[in-house]
This record gives C-alpha cells, sequence and structure tokens, in this order.
C-alpha cells in the first residue's frame, strides 16, 4: 500500500521536473531570439516553413500555423524576439511551434 508521504513525494517530484523542463524550454527560446536578432534574415525561412506547414492537407496546428504567417509577414524581428522570450501561458502555443532552428 502506498503510503501519502510516497504519494507527496511522487507528486513533488513530478512538480520538480516540470519546473526543470520550464526552465529549459525559456532557455531555448531566449536562445531562439538572440539568434532571431543576430540573423534577421531567418525570418523569411521561418515564414517559408510556415507556409510548408501550411499547405499540408491534415495541419494539426494550423491555427498556430496562420498566426505565426501573420507574424513574420507584418512584425519585426524585434517583436519575433520579444514574442520568444514572452513566458506567459499566452503565447504557449506559438513558442512551442516557432519556426526556426539553431540549426540553420
Amino acid at each position: 500500500m502506498v503510503e501519502s508521504f510516497d504519494i507527496e513525494q511522487m507528486l513533488e517530484n513530478k512538480r520538480a521536473g516540470l519546473e526543470r523542463m520550464k526552465a529549459r524550454q525559456q532557455r531555448v527560446h531566449s536562445r531562439l531570439a538572440e539568434f532571431v536578432e543576430s540573423h534577421p534574415g531567418v525570418i523569411e525561412s521561418g515564414l517559408s516553413k510556415v507556409r510548408d506547414q501550411l499547405k499540408r492537407p491534415f495541419c494539426a496546428a494550423r491555427g498556430v500555423y496562420l498566426e505565426w504567417e501573420k507574424i513574420l509577414k507584418n512584425g519585426s524581428v524585434a517583436e519575433v524576439a520579444a514574442l520568444l522570450r514572452d513566458t506567459s501561458p499566452d503565447t504557449e502555443q506559438l513558442r512551442a511551434c516557432a519556426p526556426f532552428s539553431l540549426c540553420q
């Protein structure tokens, strides 16, 4: 039988793992923001990737990619970098589907 202390310990471990994952994601997106700022040309390649995704017949994240298309067509490098650094839940899905790679 599992004791309540064991359950609390498991939940605490789960919370700690989630916090580590969020911190890692923040570091990755911060590096992406720096990359976009130092290589503004990636905006065009990001836009190309977004459009490729939108051409797929069953694009599961279509709404997110439509939003990225609008951002990349109309936004500045500073706005894109700010979005990548934003840690609010409102932009979480956008950051998760960011059309940039540090390996370009």
